[in-house]
């Protein structure tokens, strides 16, 4: 039966002692390659003897050539070794280049970290500087009406021209500095620089807007208290002309008292004027009580004059009648006295008690502020 493999078959004689697979299609490709064989041999000069080219020249397809091989593979070799010397040569100089490059930029990083620190410790020292004159101002600002302390005061307030410029200048570093590259954390650190810088220049502003307003109210009370220390002399010589007066037996004691009389209704009028001079320049200060007490003594030291003028005129009952008049005015006088606010100086510092307390607390919202712009500086300061 015949099939696809037929042309696979078994010989019947071999030459050996077993039977041996022939391929048909093997034996057909076999001829045809001894084929081209002979046919390549026919062309090949190294197959049909022609004669082999002499060492040194080549043999192509056009012939043989003129040029010498050996020349040619040296000229090429030598080509190529240039070319590599050249391709080393320019590697190595880009290496050190690259080198050099890096070192200078290394360099130029850690020259401008150096120069960075040392502009910011600059920074954090002239800080340190303000803060001791701020040290004071704080310790003022407790009370800024505090009398006792108004020569500290004068003497703090004409400092702040000086520290405002410190500021100024600290502030201008802070923003020259700002502008060149920094780490995330050197920028937060200049950040708070400034910030606390500022909050600084707020404190000194808050400070002297509240030191000036206590001069006024510290100037205002000192002539307060000193035209109620004219009431209070009035009143030790208006006690002094009553016992000369109770006393009297002559003449000349008559006069002495009704002088002294003289001398505290003088004393207790010029107190007066001046008392309605400082009230009339304070808005919301109020003296009608103190006014009215002295309108009372001058009333009474009034009476008194007139009994001695009828005394020395020997009318005793016109004496009789100002006597009483005066004792009168005197009760009345004494009456109000026990009305009257405690101190002078408790009555000015109340009408400037309300914007002390807003500066106050200005100053301590300004404190707050820096402190805590001072407490993140610590922190990234470590880090510098």
């Amino acid at each position: 039966m015949s099939g696809p493999f037929d042309f696979l078959h078994i010989k019947s004689r071999t030459a050996g002692s077993s039977n041996e697979l022939s391929f048909d299609v093997l034996d057909s490709h076999r001829r045809d390659l001894d084929e081209k064989r002979r046919a390549n041999r026919a062309r090949s000069p190294f197959l049909t003897g022609a004669p082999r080219p002499s060492q040194g020249s080549y043999t192509g397809v056009a012939g043989t050539s003129t040029l010498s091989a050996v020349p040619e593979v040296e000229r090429r070799k030598r080509a190529r070794r240039a070319r590599a010397i050249r391709v080393r040569v320019l590697v190595v100089l880009l290496v050190v280049a690259l080198v050099a490059a890096g070192a200078f930029f290394g360099f130029r990083l850690y020259q401008n970290r150096v120069d960075y620190v040392g502009r910011f410790s600059t920074l954090v020292e002239q800080l340190v500087d303000v803060d001791k004159s701020l040290v004071a101002v704080d310790r003022l600002m407790i009370d800024p009406l505090n009398t006792v302390e108004r020569d500290k005061r004068d003497t703090a307030l004409a400092g702040f021209p000086e520290l405002e410029s410190k500021l100024d200048a600290l502030i201008a570093e802070t923003r020259s500095l700002s502008r060149e590259k920094m780490s995330p954390d050197d920028v937060t650190a200049i950040a708070k620089v400034e910030e606390t810088s500022t909050a600084r220049q707020d404190l000194l502003a808050v400070a002297a807007d509240a030191f000036k307003l206590s001069e006024i109210a510290n100037r205002q009370i000192t002539e307060a208290n000193t035209a109620w220390g004219m009431v209070l002399a009035g009143d030790a010589v208006a006690r002094e002309a009553t016992e000369i007066a109770n006393s009297a037996s002559t003449v000349e004691a008559t006069q002495r008292a009704r002088d002294k009389t003289v001398e505290a209704y003088d004393q207790m009028a010029t107190a007066r004027a001046q008392l309605l001079v400082i009230q009339q320049g304070i808005a919301g200060l109020d003296f009608s009580g103190e006014i009215g007490y002295i309108d009372k003594r001058l009333e009474s030291l009034e009476a008194g004059i007139a009994t001695s003028d009828a005394l020395l005129a020997g009318d005793r009952a016109t004496a009789t009648a100002s006597n009483d008049a005066y004792n009168t005015a005197d009760r009345a006088a004494a009456d109000l006295a026990t009305r009257l606010p405690a101190s002078i100086t408790a009555q000015v510092k109340a009408l400037y008690a309300d914007e002390i307390a807003r500066k106050k607390s200005l100053y301590d919202a300004g404190r707050a502020a820096a402190v805590a712009a001072d407490a993140t500086l610590r922190s990234l300061s470590e880090i510098h």
